[in-house]
């Protein structure tokens, strides 16, 4: 583990370009020893690790961000795709040998701060937040758009619930 670390250190603080590397790390976990397998891009970034039964693969964009996690084991194949806007998640989405399983949504206000998330699996989860002064003053948790939850934090930083639909 901790080579790994030192070698995942030396890579990033490196500023010429490499040519894509793999290292091989050991882990044991009482008498028994996993191997995993880490391959790096040129920049440095992590594209494929590989176990015994597991492979994921990333790709990235703008060379950054994550914009896909490829999954494959003997279970079957899962994919999850991210979208950016100006370098903002704004949509994830996981699939399963093909079906979507989940989707999140998150939009954000001039300042970029979240006003309105989702989560979507088999419900829909959400939470919505107005901001004034500076600071959230109003949350509402939902569940398949009714509202759950309010919490109005205008007075108390802390917030005070105001509102439960359970």
């Amino acid at each position: 583990q901790y080579h790994l670390h030192n070698y995942l250190e030396f890579l990033q603080n490196r500023k010429q370009k490499i040519e894509h590397q793999k290292v091989v790390a050991t882990r044991k976990v009482g008498s028994k020893s996993y191997k995993t397998s880490y391959t790096f891009s040129e920049l440095g970034k992590v594209i494929k690790v590989e176990g015994k039964d597991y492979s994921r693969s990333f790709s990235y964009f703008n060379d950054s961000l994550i914009s896909a996690i490829d999954f494959v084991s003997k279970k079957g194949t899962r994919r999850t795709e991210i979208k950016y806007v100006d370098n903002k998640k704004v949509l994830e989405e996981t699939f399963e040998d093909g079906r979507l399983l989940s989707r999140i949504v998150i939009q954000y206000d001039d300042q970029d701060r979240v006003i309105f998330s989702s989560i979507d699996a088999k419900n829909t989860y959400s939470m919505a937040y107005t901001y004034g002064d500076k600071k959230l003053s109003w949350q509402r948790f939902m569940k398949n758009d009714k509202v759950l939850k309010e919490w109005d934090y205008s007075c108390k930083t802390e917030g005070s619930l105001v509102a439960d639909k359970n």
